[in-house]
């Protein structure tokens, strides 16, 4: 399955970088993306839900599950 694939290279390879000035990043947006609409999902429970107000791209609502997007709306 394509998910295991991906699972073992997100736990053994590196998707962040750091600079020379200590600061981390992700070697792609597509990461950040998938991280940001994971904790969307958990919505109230995500420990950054204060932040949720910041407008989502669209690579992120696709990757969002559409089954529950509309209880998210709905709150």
């Amino acid at each position: 399955m394509a998910t295991d694939y991906f699972s073992h290279d997100i736990r053994s390879c590196s998707f962040m970088t750091r600079t020379d000035d200590g600061y981390y990043y992700f070697i792609h947006k597509s990461f950040m993306e998938y991280f940001v609409a994971t904790e969307f999902e958990k919505g109230k429970e995500s420990p950054f839900y204060s932040k949720f107000d910041v407008p989502l791209t669209i690579e992120m609502i696709e990757m969002l599950e559409i089954r529950n997007l509309h209880a998210r709306i709905a709150e």
